[in-house]
Order: structure tokens, then C-alpha cells, then sequence
């Protein structure tokens, strides 16, 4: 005996009567379209907080991303080779900077035309393009930066 086509039987109202109206080809009523919609949207709820639990406790911290990945200054970087710290202000032509274990010597200083002028500038201070050659560096005038002792210091 089918049951395809006949009504009697369903339980009406649950997500299960649902599935009963599609399998007996009926078009479900309103009762278990409303059942199904509230516990699929339930389901998508509970899988969406699953997963970001799970984003969550799979993450550090940003502290501890920064204690994992950086330490505070490398090794030897108190050594006269690392050079010394001076801001981006009292860099002058004649200087040495020491960059990524690399010394160049600054040639000529120019007034930094780059996109990030605002950004780098401060209180009417602008920022300045330093020149070694065709190698350049962009610094802002509280920006701190390392070069080799100057003679007299």
C-alpha cells in the first residue's frame, strides 16, 4: 500500500512532517515549512558558532602572536656595527646608515615626495627621502634610525 498522495499520518508542525509531505509528494503546509525553516536556520546557528569557537581557540593572542614571533632587539644590537639610534630629524648628509647589516653612506637629502607624506610628517616637520646612491630610504623626522658613530661623538 502507498502512502504517496494521502495526508493522513504527518506529523504536522515538525521538521519530520516536513520531510513526510516531499516523500507523499504534497505540498507541505505552512505548519512544517515554518518548522523546517526554524530548525535548519538553528543548525546553520550552531554549526557558525562551532566554527568560530573553534577560529577563536586556534588563535593566539596578539600579545603572544608578538612574544612568539619577535624578541624586543636582535642580538648584538648594542655593538658599534648595528651603529647608533638617532631620529630621522638629525640625519644629515655624511651619515652612515646602518640598514639590514648594510652601511650607506648618505650622498644627498631631498624632501620625501612619496604618497605617505602626511603620514610620516609630524607637527610641520616633513618628511625626508635619504639618498646612497640610487639606494633611498624615506624618514620621517621622529623616526628612529641606526647610523655609524659621526666623528667628534
Amino acid at each position: 500500500m502507498s502512502v504517496i498522495g494521502q495526508e493522513a499520518g504527518i506529523n504536522h508542525g515538525t521538521p519530520a512532517g516536513y520531510k513526510q509531505h516531499l516523500r507523499r509528494q504534497i505540498d507541505p503546509c505552512d505548519e512544517c515549512r515554518d518548522a523546517n525553516r526554524a530548525a535548519a536556520t538553528a543548525s546553520r546557528q550552531r554549526t557558525q558558532a562551532r566554527r568560530t569557537l573553534a577560529r577563536a581557540a586556534a588563535m593566539p593572542t596578539p600579545r603572544q602572536m608578538y612574544i612568539q614571533q619577535y624578541s624586543p632587539h636582535p642580538p648584538g644590537w648594542q655593538d658599534p656595527a648595528w651603529g647608533v639610534p638617532i631620529e630621522g630629524r638629525d640625519l644629515r648628509v655624511g651619515d652612515v646608515i646602518v640598514h639590514l647589516g648594510k652601511h650607506y653612506p648618505i650622498d644627498h637629502i631631498e624632501p620625501y615626495k612619496g604618497s605617505l607624506a602626511n603620514v610620516l610628517s609630524v607637527k610641520g616637520e616633513s618628511a625626508r627621502t635619504a639618498w646612497s646612491g640610487t639606494w633611498d630610504m624615506a624618514i620621517g623626522p621622529d623616526r628612529t634610525i641606526r647610523i655609524l658613530p659621526r666623528e667628534g661623538r
